[in-house]
């Protein structure tokens, strides 16, 4: 419930800013500076001795008009009011320097993490105050390239290169992150380029507190969850170097559809698995992504066409995956879940429907695992168990 008074208080001082502000020519970084300590006076986030340094930027500041502009701070009639003159009013903030963009999550609690921090590549994992997060930094105009316009895109590329490399490396346990809608912000890496790093899961946690001030936490689909206990979250011995991480992470290009398409359905399989009543559909995402790890398997082997060359496929499994005590046979119980697939499918297979086709939890164990074996292969030569 938003108190009315400092509601009362917070649009009386954007309006006062966007009036003063069309006076000048641009936002100034002394203005954001000045903006932002009146802002968080307002709304009640604790001010401290670096507070104007780490966020007093004319693109936080914008970005902190835009958090409340949405938010239940302002009703309807508010907007339509404040809104006179506000296309205006935002076109005074420069326009972002970077072509690079920082993202920051924090992961779910439905996972099994590291316990350790994870540096590579554009890449940083760390477990911040007893929570995994993990910061990425990507390319803003790659991103929509490879967005293809979708309107639903829940992951960024590298963010997804980081989770495959994980659930495939050797580490004794099952390790993957959890993914949420939720508790994840972006940034122009312009404005955290002169944070030391040190100081960055700090700044980002703090950001992401103000942040999540004007997004309710109830649950809703465009809002958030309450953010769980830190006892919560499981974490397990890791080793970068002995589990081939690094390996796997180097191999991983984020230009490969197929590949990233291939791990999105791997990634979701483990992620509907940990709901009971989503264990249709994590055994039809683990189905999906051996579908797509075979594709890679052959094209690996010389072969790029869209339709699976099961003569060839064959061949690999018997006599290039030596490290597979029945490699034929493992391609051959292959062959045989596709009627399971079909079955998860297509509503009405030639057999006839099934309202509750018949699959247990081992499939998910056998299909899941022989997928992430063959990834695992593909990507860094790595001799995976099945499970």
């Amino acid at each position: 419930m938003i108190d009315f008074w400092k509601r009362k208080q917070v649009i009386e001082l954007l309006s006062d800013i966007k009036d003063n502000a069309k006076q000048k020519k641009s936002i100034s970084h002394s203005d954001s500076e000045k903006y932002i300590l009146q802002i968080f006076e307002k709304i009640g986030v604790p001010i401290q001795d670096d507070t104007k340094k780490l966020f007093g930027k004319p693109e936080i500041l914008k970005e902190l008009i835009f958090s409340i502009h949405s938010s239940a701070f302002f009703t309807i009639d508010d907007r339509k009011t404040f809104n006179e003159d506000f296309t205006d009013f935002l076109k005074l903030f420069p326009k972002r320097k970077s072509k690079e963009e920082l993202k920051f999550r924090v992961l779910g609690n439905n996972g099994l993490y590291p316990n350790i921090d994870i540096k590579r590549g554009k890449v940083w994992y760390k477990n911040y105050n007893s929570r995994p997060s993990i910061v990425t930094v990507n390319r803003i105009n790659s991103e929509k390239e490879y967005s293809n316009d979708s309107s639903i895109y829940w992951i960024s590329r590298t963010e997804l290169k980081f989770a495959t490399s994980l659930i495939l490396s050797i580490s004794g346990t099952r390790l993957f992150p959890y993914f949420n809608p939720y508790d994840t912000i972006s940034l122009n890496y312009e404005d955290v380029k002169d944070v030391p790093d040190e100081r960055l899961f700090d700044f980002l946690n703090r950001w992401l507190d103000i942040k999540n001030v004007f997004v309710q936490p109830d649950g809703n689909i465009f809002n958030r969850n309450p953010r769980p206990d830190i006892s919560t979250y499981s974490y397990s011995k890791f080793d970068v170097k002995e589990s081939g991480f690094n390996k796997i992470f180097d191999s991983f290009s984020i230009r490969d559809h197929l590949l990233m398409r291939t791990s999105n359905y791997l990634l979701k399989a483990l992620m509907n698995r940990r709901n009971l009543l989503f264990q249709e559909e994590a055994i039809l995402n683990a189905f999906l992504a051996l579908e797509g790890s075979l594709h890679l398997l052959q094209r690996k082997y010389g072969d790029s066409s869209t339709k699976l060359n099961r003569e060839l496929l064959r061949d690999v499994f018997k006599n290039k995956l030596n490290f597979l005590p029945q490699g034929e046979g493992t391609y051959e119980f292959i062959e045989e879940g596709y009627f399971t697939r079909i079955s998860l499918v297509h509503p009405q297979p030639r057999w006839g429907a099934e309202w509750n086709p018949y699959v247990d939890h081992e499939d998910f164990r056998d299909y899941f695992g022989i997928s992430k074996m063959i990834l695992a292969w593909v990507l860094g030569e790595n001799i995976n168990d099945i499970w």
